[in-house]
């Protein structure tokens, strides 16, 4: 294997140990562990996606996003009230994300889902 440059890895989800494939790192294997449906590498994207919504309450946009693109396959709004409004809120967003970075307040995260929730 050292001749073959084959590289080794412990993957840190499951602990079994897996051959790295191509020139980049990974920490996660393909492998499907017991009573899952995805795969280590799949779970730990889906985690750390998780996580970062959770631990940033100005990402709630995705949930009023999806929201009014439900309003739009049920034809209750328009497509371009879907675009304008959606342009709008992630303008809204962005202002909002950044304000929150240089001076965390509970004030900027209940302007924005007042936002969010009025539209």
């Amino acid at each position: 294997m050292i001749e073959h440059n084959i590289r080794i890895k412990k993957c840190k989800n499951c602990g079994k140990y897996f051959v790295l494939k191509g020139d980049y790192s990974t920490d996660y294997c393909d492998r499907i562990p017991d009573g899952e449906k995805f795969t280590c590498k799949k779970l730990a994207a889906m985690k750390a996606r998780k996580k970062k919504v959770q631990d940033n309450p100005i990402l709630k946009y995705e949930k009023a996003y999806k929201r009014m693109y439900a309003h739009l396959s049920n034809h209750k709004i328009s497509n371009e009230d879907f675009r304008l409004w959606a342009e709008a809120a992630a303008n809204k967003r962005d202002s909002s994300l950044a304000e929150y970075s240089s001076s965390p307040s509970d004030d900027i995260i209940n302007q924005f889902k007042e936002y969010l929730d009025n539209k």
